[in-house]
């Protein structure tokens, strides 16, 4: 039983090709989840406010909105 050379390059194509797009895919999810985490900190975290030279711990909980992040930094 003989396999065709095109059969064999086209399967290699496709296995390349959606290892491309898996690493791609993943590589995008874990950026948003990056930036999810950057603007919606995990629920418990704490953050320094240096405002008019005294330092303010705020609790940030995950429900905060980019416009009230904005507005405590």
């Amino acid at each position: 039983m003989m396999i065709d050379g095109s059969l064999v390059s086209l399967s290699l194509s496709l296995s390349l090709s959606l290892s491309l797009t898996l690493s791609l895919t993943l590589s995008f999810s874990l950026s948003i989840a990056y930036l999810w985490e950057t603007i919606v900190p995990p629920q418990g975290l704490k953050m320094r406010v240096v405002k008019h030279n005294s330092v303010q711990e705020i609790n940030i909980n995950s429900k905060i909105t980019v416009q009230t992040m904005q507005r405590v930094i």
